[in-house]
């Protein structure tokens, strides 16, 4: 049982971690000054389909950091949000929800730049996709029961069922958007956090303007709990119609 020592500590420690949250609302804008000025590139994720709700906030601050990253390192990235729908808990057969209908994209944007789907299609004209990369994890698990830090294009596991060859193009979910194609797939196993899927991108990928990351469930938070956490947790502030909802139901 804790004492009222201990309750204090720890109130005081929540209270340093807001207020760090607070003094920081400036992070990596469209125009910081360590983003290089050449021609923007997208990084649009998914994850397994079966996820819920909470999950897939989880994983948008996972992404969010590996942007976050990029762009410091002077790589001029911009995140696609995930339209939201097909959630087996929801019990509707919706899709294409944009993340304005929940979150307030203007505070999401104070932490990287981001652009919703249906966005990222009219800037780019329609264009098809340059790259889809399926993480998974490996066959052969973890060596001696050691976590390590890696990432190797493998043949797939079971990635190539949910994406088909047709015409020259990569056939797929994506958000259930009609004519959406992909010139190049392939299947990367990986351990790793929000830093090994930047070192991946960077190192393997970076020629891609529009790189698609499925199945990205699979990183782990490279800062968990830290400022720059809740920076991201911060930034995921609803969206202010369903704020006044529930101002008015209090």
């Amino acid at each position: 049982m804790l004492s009222g020592w201990d309750v204090t500590c720890l109130i005081v420690f929540w209270v340093f971690i807001f207020g760090k949250c607070q003094t920081e609302e400036v992070l990596v804008s469209v125009t910081d000054r360590m983003t290089s000025s050449n021609e923007r590139k997208y990084i649009i994720y998914d994850v397994n389909h079966g996820e819920g709700f909470n999950l897939r906030r989880d994983v948008f601050m996972r992404i969010a950091d590996t942007v976050r990253t990029l762009r410091e390192r002077g790589h001029n990235y911009v995140l696609v949000l995930p339209p939201w729908g097909g959630l087996y808990h929801w019990k509707t057969a919706e899709s294409k929800l944009p993340w304005s209908l929940f979150f307030d994209v203007a505070s999401i944007n104070q932490l990287v730049p981001v652009v919703e789907f249906h966005q990222f299609l009219q800037e780019t004209n329609n264009d098809d996709i340059d790259e889809v990369i399926y993480l998974q994890g490996y066959v052969e698990g973890w060596k001696d029961g050691h976590f390590e830090i890696k990432y190797d294009k493998r043949e797939c596991i079971d990635g190539n069922k949910y994406y088909g060859f047709r015409d020259g193009k990569w056939h797929g979910w994506f958000f259930s958007y009609n004519g959406v194609r992909a010139i190049a797939f392939s299947c990367v196993s990986i351990q790793g956090d929000s830093n090994t899927l930047a070192d991946l991108i960077e190192r393997n990928h970076s020629a891609a303007n529009s790189l698609f990351i499925d199945r990205a469930e699979a990183i782990l938070h490279s800062r968990f709990g830290d400022s720059r956490y809740w920076q991201a947790r911060r930034a995921m502030r609803y969206a202010k119609h369903l704020v006044q909802l529930g101002n008015d139901f209090r």
